[in-house]
């Protein structure tokens, strides 16, 4: 199990479905490491499909989403853009974001859906501007409508010159570190806080 999703996994509050490009299982609420979230094991749903890309994941949306008590819907899929020949535009990911939120809106009327930033990385940077350009357009999406929130991280992960913090990511310059985890984490929990705990 990746360490994102262990971290995802500490900050679900309650009925949290959180969808994850992290790990290639499905974890479900009955595992031991669940053990340690002070919530009732059967109300967080944690859907994760590593290194898949939003379009792989709409396909089954409605499948995932119809059967599962949520509280919120939580999104982190960040491999969309990352500087390849493949890759989509920033107005293909946000049109992808919406449809998501199309298909969980049938199941989940007005649940609060939280889309978080793809983290600014150097492995990625070159390809940063339109992965920055993809956050911008959700977000301004979601200042627009109802029940959407967009998480930012991207300020906690740049220094003073604008670029990636190295000493918050893992050799691979990609995946972060465990310092890392934590200042992502507490962005994570301290908007779902404020949102869910009102």
């Amino acid at each position: 199990m990746s360490r994102l999703l262990k971290h995802l996994m500490t900050i679900s509050l309650a009925s949290l479905l959180i969808v994850t490009s992290a790990s290639c299982a499905t974890v479900s609420s009955s595992k031991s490491s669940l053990k340690s979230i002070s919530v009732s094991p059967t109300d967080v749903h944690i859907y994760a499909n590593y290194g898949k890309q939003l379009n792989v994941f709409a396909v089954y949306a409605d499948r995932i989403f119809s059967p599962l008590p949520a509280r919120a819907l939580v999104l982190f899929i960040a491999n969309d853009i990352t500087g390849g020949e493949k890759d989509k535009s920033p107005e293909e990911v946000k049109k992808l974001f919406l449809y998501v939120v199309k298909i969980f809106r049938k199941s989940h009327p007005g649940v609060p859906v939280f889309w978080i930033a793809i983290t600014p990385t150097e492995s990625r940077w070159k390809a940063w501007p339109r992965i920055s350009e993809a956050n911008d357009l959700i977000r301004e999406t979601c200042e627009n409508r109802s029940n959407l929130y967009f998480i930012r991280t991207d300020y906690a992960f740049l220094n003073e010159k604008g670029e990636p913090r190295a000493e918050l990511f893992r050799p691979d310059k990609l995946h972060l570190n465990t310092e890392g985890y934590k200042v992502w984490t507490e962005i994570i929990k301290k908007e779902l806080s404020r949102v869910l705990n009102k």
